[in-house]
């Protein structure tokens, strides 16, 4: 009865290898579809602050400050405020040294020239504060996040 238990079970295997042979072979005449990269989404440096994409990872060195941030374009106090409001993605050091920035020397005075230039009509004029400033201190540094911010309000 051993010697019969024994063929059983090596019949049963070799039935199980010529299932997976046929298997195999099944496998490679299927036209299996050629896998594509997924698609690389663009960065988005201009357009509505809650669209803009950013590294918000931690910059070497500070406790609380990120690498990018966003610079309104006309600035906040103007009027340009919230996730709707337009800007563009720059780096976080070089953000500090713009003319709208928080409270630096001046800062006050720009952004109540372009809330006047706004409640006067003037909003590309406005906006176009922020571009010359940035292009007198960065160069071509954020042209396409300019670009971008541009296409987005039109």
């Amino acid at each position: 009865m051993d010697k019969a238990d024994d063929v059983a079970d090596i019949a049963k295997a070799a039935d199980k290898l010529d299932d997976a042979a046929d298997a195999a072979k099944a496998l490679d005449k299927a036209k299996v579809p050629k896998l594509e990269p997924p698609i690389k989404k663009e960065k988005r440096l201009g357009g509505a602050h809650k669209d803009l994409d950013f590294d918000s990872s931690i910059a070497t060195g500070k406790k609380r400050e990120t690498i990018e941030q966003h610079h309104h374009m006309p600035c906040q106090a103007a009027g340009n405020k919230g996730g709707n409001g337009g800007a563009i993605t720059m780096e976080t050091s070089d953000h500090k040294k713009t003319a709208s920035w928080d409270n630096i020397s001046g800062a006050k005075m720009y952004q109540e020239r372009q809330r006047t230039l706004i409640e006067q009509g003037k909003f590309r004029e406005a906006f176009e504060m922020d571009i010359q400033d940035i292009r007198e201190k960065f160069g071509d540094k954020y042209d396409e996040a300019i670009k971008q911010l541009e296409e987005w309000y039109k």
